[in-house]
């Protein structure tokens, strides 16, 4: 899980891709520790991408959501209008007409 959290920081992806693209002579496949260079390229290249987009739309989903609760805030002030209504309905109910 660290290892994928490496790559998906980018953090020298690219060593850990080639670490599991090794082919002999530089492995021994007796034991299995070779690699498969276009199967390790192909997954590698892919969970960059996928997890480049789940992290695109992540960022967009939160700013989107910070513009929203900011609309909705907006809308809820005082505005100018509410104001003209409570001056008339204040001088409805008071006598001595305090507001200007």
């Amino acid at each position: 899980l660290i290892t994928l959290l490496r790559v998906a920081t980018f953090d020298d992806w690219q060593l850990i891709m080639w670490d599991c693209a090794v082919k002999a002579p530089d492995c021994d496949p007796n034991i299995g520790e070779c690699g498969y260079p276009g199967i390790a390229q192909l997954y590698f290249f892919s969970f960059i991408c996928l997890g480049s987009w789940i992290g695109l739309n992540f960022f967009t989903a939160v700013l989107l959501e910070a513009f929203a609760r900011s609309d909705r805030e907006d809308r809820m002030a005082v505005q100018q209008e509410h104001i003209k209504q409570f001056r008339d309905t204040w001088k409805l109910f008071s006598h001595a007409d305090l507001l200007p």
